[in-house]
């Protein structure tokens, strides 16, 4: 085999592979895709961080340092984790998918 076949099958098999693979690109697809993702970041980041402002503020007013400040961290990461659930599945069940049992939409 020549260097010019071997060329030739390649350019074909990237042909082929760019015509059923490669799709335009949807630029208000990439950009919902994105707005969620976002989305999803801050509710995972916010979480946690209001949590433990609140467990902060009543540890002061409480003087139980540090245990309410863990206690409402792990609140905030638990709401965090639930919103970012609960976003994706909405997310999901608005492009068609069969809609997940137990899970409340927004």
């Amino acid at each position: 085999m020549s260097n010019d076949d071997l060329k030739k099958q390649i350019d074909e098999a990237r042909a082929a592979y760019a015509k059923t693979y490669e799709r335009p690109l949807n630029q208000e697809g990439q950009a919902k895709g994105m707005a969620l993702g976002f989305r999803m970041a801050t509710e995972f980041a916010v979480g946690p961080l209001v949590g433990a402002a609140i467990g902060w503020g009543l540890d002061l007013v409480f003087h139980t340092k540090p245990w309410m400040l863990i206690i409402w961290m792990m609140f905030g990461f638990a709401a965090g984790v639930m919103n970012v659930v609960r976003a994706a599945t909405a997310s999901q069940n608005a492009a068609g998918s069969e809609p997940v049992e137990g899970v409340e939409e927004e």
